[in-house]
């Protein structure tokens, strides 16, 4: 049936730009190597909440010429959600599961002559900076425990989802190369000023899974324009805290009483937004997602205490986590 579709929508609609598969059941995307050929203008591609287990899977696609890619709510993603969380959580001590035991991390920043970075200065590997050998060995932290340890004495921060992206430019069964990027705000600073981020890593495999063999960390100041439209969107968008005791939630919490009905300040956008957040951060399905925060009247933190208290319990059924 879906080569039908295609095949239909090649022969009328051959310059098409983009394409929503999501929720299809697509095990198997082989098939979607025709895509290339179909449709030469492709640059959106939707394949999410599909049975797409394995990231190699993605190799049938990989000649298509893509501005964007979503795999939200596929299995293959659920490898990789752990370690995400450990990132941006309080305890980065479970990063350890997360590198390879010889594994590599550097850190570069862009300098310049009004340089906003100098927190980072004395970590600075930039090679066309720093000339003496016996520093750039110093600078390259070497072993899981020393990558680790370096992580976790950086700055608390929190993170802007929205402006995430990642990049998948390599993908072969001995290893991958992905590059993800986006913005952060660091809390210990009183300024708590906005940098971007990009990270590289060389993934290679490990045991049943994964882990991280090499890693780049690059930060940079954004332009005066992108920090102003950052903080336009600092209380709308959803942001991750590193350091929050408690699940992050995606609107501002200013009291301590109850929360009170929410739901007519929100938009359909806003709405779901936070119901495919939970859906990742819970992985159960977005019927069940939206359930729950209807029912905690759109309070995103009670959503998720909720949820945590019931999985406790056994008492969500297996439905909820069908997708």
């Amino acid at each position: 049936m879906l080569m039908t579709v295609l095949d239909i929508v090649g022969e009328h609609i051959p310059t098409l730009e983009a394409l929503n598969l999501e929720g299809n059941k697509l095990q198997n995307i082989d098939r979607l190597s025709v895509l290339n050929k179909k449709f030469s203008n492709l640059k959106i591609l939707y394949i999410s909440d599909n049975k797409i287990k394995d990231i190699h899977q993605i190799d049938a696609i990989k000649d298509l010429k893509l501005e964007e890619l979503k795999l939200i709510g596929n299995p293959v993603c659920n490898k990789y959600k752990s370690r995400q969380n450990d990132y941006i959580s309080e305890n980065r001590q479970p990063l350890l599961d997360a590198y390879d035991e010889h594994a590599c991390f550097s850190m570069t920043i862009t300098t310049s002559h009004n340089n906003k970075l100098n927190g980072y200065l004395m970590e600075n590997r930039n090679l066309f900076r720093i000339y003496d050998t016996a520093r750039r060995q110093k600078l390259l932290k070497h072993g899981r425990l020393p990558v680790v340890s370096f992580i976790s004495e950086m700055p608390r921060t929190r993170h802007f989802l929205d402006s995430f992206t990642m990049d998948i430019a390599l993908v072969t069964q001995a290893m991958m190369f992905i590059t993800i990027t986006g913005y952060f705000q660091e809390l210990d600073n009183k300024e708590q000023p906005i940098r971007h981020f990009n990270r590289t890593f060389i993934i290679v495999p490990e045991g049943g899974g994964y882990c991280i063999r090499n890693e780049q960390l690059h930060i940079s100041q954004p332009p005066e324009a992108q920090l102003k439209q950052l903080n336009q969107q600092l209380n709308s968008q959803p942001i991750l805290n590193s350091q929050s005791e408690t699940p992050p939630t995606l609107l501002p919490q200013t009291s301590t009483e109850p929360a009170k009905p929410i739901l007519a300040e929100l938009s359909e956008d806003v709405k779901q937004q936070m119901t495919m957040t939970l859906s990742q951060q819970t992985n159960m399905n977005l019927e069940w997602s939206l359930k729950c925060l209807q029912e905690t009247q759109w309070n995103y933190n009670n959503a998720l205490s909720a949820f945590q208290e019931f999985f406790k319990r056994g008492q969500i059924p297996s439905e909820a986590f069908t997708k």
